[in-house]
């Protein structure tokens, strides 16, 4: 493969990677954790399920908890303290926050001796019975408070995640005089694009002639 061969297909891998990103925006059941390089937990790995089968979420009025990937993640506003939708900073390890936001993740056989963190609930639901049954959190952990980062997302029963958005098709080179202009241009579109022969979707990559009508 030459240079513009191999430049052709980073810039198609990197257009798949932002659109196929829309499957996991729109999911009402996701968890996603995303581990840095050098990342003690994680080990820089990339974890993410929309199956429910795969993972369990449970929690009451003042703590959450979630199982996935042989990993568990507790959240805690304070001890004693309501959950409630908002943004909690300076988390330290649960159970051990006292009166400060906690935070634990550990699995796999590791763990961390502190945490430093923090959260997002973004939404939030207890039934009648005190338990949880609607979430979405977004998080960030570091281990040992000077470890790389291992942050994630969690949704179970989500009634706020985010729409696809509605399909728009750009082309080249009608839209754009070659490829290289119409990727960096568009990736935010989160949209198909129509690419001299062949057609882009998400969520993944997809190659079909044009119809005649098109070109």
């Amino acid at each position: 493969m030459n240079f513009r061969g191999k430049r052709l297909f980073f810039l198609l891998v990197v257009a798949g990677f932002f659109l196929a990103s829309d499957a996991l925006r729109a999911q009402s059941n996701l968890v996603a954790f995303y581990s840095f390089p050098r990342d003690y937990l994680g080990q820089g790995g990339t974890y993410y399920t929309t199956n429910t089968a795969e993972f369990t979420v449970a929690g009451t009025a003042t703590l959450l908890r979630v199982a996935a990937f042989g990993f568990e993640a507790y959240f805690e506003v304070a001890f004693g303290v309501d959950l409630v939708v908002g943004r909690y900073t300076n988390a330290t390890r649960w159970p051990f926050n006292s009166d400060s936001p906690g935070l634990s993740i550990s699995g796999n056989g590791r763990g961390c001796n502190t945490v430093c963190g923090d959260f997002e609930i973004r939404e939030l639901g207890i039934n009648e019975a005190g338990e949880m049954d609607r979430l979405w959190v977004t998080f960030t952990q570091h281990c040992e408070c000077f470890g790389a980062p291992l942050s994630g997302e969690i949704r179970y029963r989500s009634q706020l995640a985010p729409a696809v958005p509605p399909p728009r098709t750009w082309r080249v080179p009608d839209d754009f005089s070659t490829i290289q202009q119409a990727i960096p241009s568009r990736l935010m579109e989160r949209s198909p694009l129509f690419l001299r022969g062949c057609i882009m979707s998400p969520p993944s990559i997809s190659m079909a002639p044009i119809p005649s009508s098109m070109s």
